[in-house]
């Protein structure tokens, strides 16, 4: 799977914010829909100004036309400013729960080893291409058709929301406690 630029028209963005650069990119794998909106600032305190209007837009004109809820929850916002932004100001963007998640990128130059780095943090850290798994996890893996303990009792039980409502959390929560009490009892 990969970010690839979409055929989506974010028009909305560039006439809400004009002195923003914007693109959407979204993933190959049509399962497992990812958007993800870059937003391009010409400096810091655009972002510092901007970040919370981009989400805004991005919930009421893209979030809300998806019909899928797993596609409405995979929705991200790259924030590349020219500058590494304050610590505190890039932690208060990254932990905002409001409609999608935030990754903040600091890229001072505009040229095509640019883009080319942006996407590739994106993918790190959206895909996760910069995991590698070791030989025992992947001896640790699950066959279809073999019997494991853990697969056998997760299949056991109804499907886990993934979505980012409250009441979600709380059914994973509670899930993982019944798997640890589950097990710790074997």
């Amino acid at each position: 799977m990969q970010l690839l630029p979409s055929k989506i028209d974010i028009e909305f963005l560039r006439i809400a914010l004009p002195d923003v650069r914007f693109a959407l990119l979204q993933s190959s794998d049509t399962e497992r829909f990812i958007s993800c909106f870059i937003a391009r600032f010409e400096d810091n305190d655009s972002c510092a100004a901007y970040w919370k209007k981009i989400t805004s837009e991005i919930a009421v004109n893209f979030q809300e036309s998806l019909s899928s809820n797993f596609a409405s929850w995979n929705i991200y916002l790259a924030l590349v400013t020219p500058l590494p932004l304050e610590k505190y100001l890039k932690y208060k963007i990254e932990n905002d729960r409001f409609a999608l998640r935030k990754i903040v990128l600091s890229v001072s130059d505009c040229s095509s080893n640019a883009v080319s780095s942006i996407l590739s943090e994106l993918e790190d850290s959206i895909l996760g291409k910069d995991l590698q798994l070791f030989p025992e996890i992947e001896a640790a893996n699950y066959e279809p058709g073999e019997s494991n303990v853990i697969w056998d009792y997760l299949a056991s039980i109804p499907p886990i929301p993934l979505d980012g409502k409250d009441k979600s959390a709380h059914v994973r929560k509670q899930r993982i406690n019944d798997l640890l009490e589950h097990f710790s009892q074997s």
